[in-house]
């Protein structure tokens, strides 16, 4: 079975996900649904490097990771696994590379080929007998097709002289005794050139392929040669586990103002007054409330000649829209606040439970800001951040601080210096590279100018018996 692990980051109101999918090493696309134990909602977490159409991420040794950036706060989260779909190949020895079995010839001699081959080193050669029709390759008969389930048939053919008709013919005998056969369009092959020929269909019942077979049209010569190369009949199973894992973000003295597409524009927001001074150093934006909700009506209203009452035309109503209002304590407060909006992105609102608000997702319109003193070299700003609130929106996002490549490059100028400090590239998407990724401690780690500065030499490292890790923290 795949496991999950759940690492909470309190600091940054962020889960991170690791999967293991190793014991089922034919999954090679897995995803993350994280469900809200209290409403129900379900969601499925973002990848952050090769995703497939389904949104899952491409595992890489058969493992994955991810970062719930926009987890609810204060609230029990369920984190289960998912996986697309596992293609099942029916055909044996699909690319020749084990010999010839169990195919058969129709009409002439099968042998295995390295003359010619799509993928791989062999292929599958037959030589016409000259006075046969319909001549190819056969595959014996493969059961447990699935119903509903889409059918795909495929194979690569390729003849150095050419010809004027090649066919993929595929015979089903469903679950119920009727039989049927089911012909690809028939594809011209030109002079030494690969062709793809395929079609796809959906079996409405279960049911056994009794004959699959790729011929060539017609009564080929026994000088045209023809090379069979990943011919294969495949149905996509889905994969079904139930394994999860739990987590809980608390936080109840703070708002977050996040990017779900680029997490290292995240802000954390302080609730407190800077005209009282109770706002701690680390809060440099603070909370100055929002404008009325409006939640405007979708509705159309007629008047018609000569009634009364006029007629309207009832729509759902919209959702809320208003104005956020953030102080930004200095000009480096108010230039986050400006970069988290530079991109357009949709953005997440999250307020404390107490304040009676469900998390947000938000479009903002026409920043403004407003310089609260006469003297500008007085740095508050009130940044005012009109928004409608939208829908989550789907897609991948870019990793969060400590994990992209520009983090990395804040201490390692090089592969090579990062191979030389020990760390792998599991510990670089962990954020072990970054000097501010998730969780660390800003001040306690180094950057490699300030090991210089500290140590002569790495024999000095080494007499003060400590390892490059215990250096980075700081140690």
């Amino acid at each position: 079975m795949p496991t999950i692990t759940a690492t909470t980051f309190p600091n940054e109101a962020y889960v991170r996900i690791e999967a293991d999918w190793t014991d089922t090493p034919a999954v090679l696309y897995g995803g993350v649904q994280r469900t809200n134990t209290v409403t129900g909602e379900v969601v499925t977490l973002r990848p952050y490097v090769a995703y497939d159409a389904d949104g899952n991420l491409l595992l890489s040794c058969s493992k994955g990771l991810w970062y719930d950036t926009e987890p609810p706060l204060n609230t029990l989260l369920s984190y289960c696994l998912i996986a697309s779909g596992v293609e099942t190949n029916f055909t044996s020895n699909s690319s020749f590379e084990l010999g010839t079995a169990p195919w058969t010839a129709t009409g002439g001699t099968l042998i295995d080929s390295a003359t010619f081959a799509h993928s791989g080193t062999m292929s599958g050669r037959i030589t016409p007998d000259g006075t046969s029709a319909s001549v190819g390759i056969v595959h014996p008969s493969m059961a447990g097709i699935m119903s509903d389930i889409p059918l795909t048939a495929s194979c690569w053919v390729l003849s150095p002289q050419g010809y004027n008709a090649v066919q993929i013919q595929l015979t089903l005998s469903y679950s119920d005794g009727t039989v049927s056969t089911v012909l690809s369009d028939a594809e011209i092959i030109d002079d030494a050139e690969w062709r793809y020929i395929t079609f796809t269909m959906t079996p409405t019942l279960d049911a056994t392929i009794t004959d699959f077979r790729v011929v060539a049209l017609g009564i080929p010569p026994n000088t045209t040669l023809f090379y069979y190369d990943e011919v294969k009949v495949t149905q996509e199973a889905a994969v079904n586990v139930n394994v999860c894992t739990t987590a809980t973000i608390i936080d109840t003295t703070n708002i977050r103002l996040k990017d779900p597409n680029s997490p290292c524009n995240d802000l954390t927001i302080g609730i407190c007054s800077p005209m009282l001074g109770d706002c701690d150093d680390d809060n440099r934006i603070s909370y100055a409330g929002q404008s009325s909700d409006g939640r405007p009506a979708a509705t159309l209203v007629i008047d018609p000649v000569n009634r009364e009452f006029p007629i309207p035309t009832n729509r759902s109503r919209r959702s809320p829209r208003t104005e956020l209002r953030l102080i930004a304590h200095d000009c480096d407060a108010r230039d986050a606040i400006v970069q988290i909006n530079a991109s357009g992105d949709v953005l997440l609102l999250q307020l404390p439970s107490e304040y009676c608000q469900d998390d947000r997702y938000i479009s903002v319109g026409e920043e403004t800001e407003t310089r609260l003193s006469i003297d500008q070299r007085d740095e508050f700003r009130l940044m005012s951040l009109p928004y409608i609130t939208v829908e989550r929106q789907s897609g991948p996002a870019n990793g969060v601080c400590g994990t992209r490549v520009q983090d990395m490059c804040d201490i390692y100028t090089s592969w090579q210096s990062m191979v030389i400090g020990g760390l792998t590239w599991r510990d670089l998407l962990l954020g072990a590279a970054g000097n501010h990724g998730p969780g660390s401690d800003f001040d306690a780690l180094r950057i490699w100018s300030e090991v210089n500065t500290e140590f002569a030499n790495w024999t000095a490292v080494a007499g003060g018996g400590r390892t490059w890790t215990q250096l980075l923290n700081g140690l």
